[in-house]
């Protein structure tokens, strides 16, 4: 594989990257990678620099291709995209830009989904919507909430992390 500095730019991983090839080449139009590529940098920075993982590099990523897909910018504005924009992931690192903002809080779905009242839950209520009572401390069930049963139980199994080590 050749140096590419592009991905520096762009930061679409290789996965990410996969998945718009495959997109594009479904729609007959695997020609246009390299300006969905060019596209990404710029959706990037309208929408405040979003760290270029799970789910946010989809967003970028599908946004920037229905952009050069349809030859018009934000003219289908994904609901990822949308709830992004209405705070539905925390505040942007960067605020999304002013006039991008606008035409998201335009698209037909913006209305149901900024009007949507999310869920705050505390971790009491999660505990009882999850039926992990309070014998589990707050670490755990935190673990026990994102990642899945097997996974926390192998951990707790094999018991404390090595904090000391011999010298050589």
């Amino acid at each position: 594989m050749k140096y590419d500095y592009s991905y520096y730019m762009h930061q679409v991983s290789g996965g990410m990257m996969t998945t718009l090839k495959r997109q594009l080449a479904e729609v007959g139009k695997e020609s246009l990678m390299d300006k969905v590529l060019e596209e990404v940098v710029q959706v990037r920075k309208e929408l405040g620099y979003p760290i270029m993982v799970t789910p946010f590099s989809q967003f970028v990523g599908v946004q920037a291709a229905y952009n050069v897909i349809t030859g018009e910018r934000y003219k289908m504005i994904p609901d990822g995209v949308i709830e992004y924009a209405a705070g539905w992931y925390g505040e942007p690192i960067v605020p999304i830009d002013p006039n991008i903002l606008d035409k998201i809080a335009s698209a037909p779905n913006a209305k149901k989904i900024f009007g949507k009242e999310l869920p705050q839950l505390s971790i009491r209520e999660l505990r009882q919507q999850l039926g992990i009572g309070p014998g589990v401390s707050d670490e755990e069930f935190l673990l026990r909430y994102a990642l899945s049963e097997k996974e926390v139980d192998d951990m707790l199994a094999a018991g404390p992390i090595k904090t000391s080590f011999p010298k050589a």
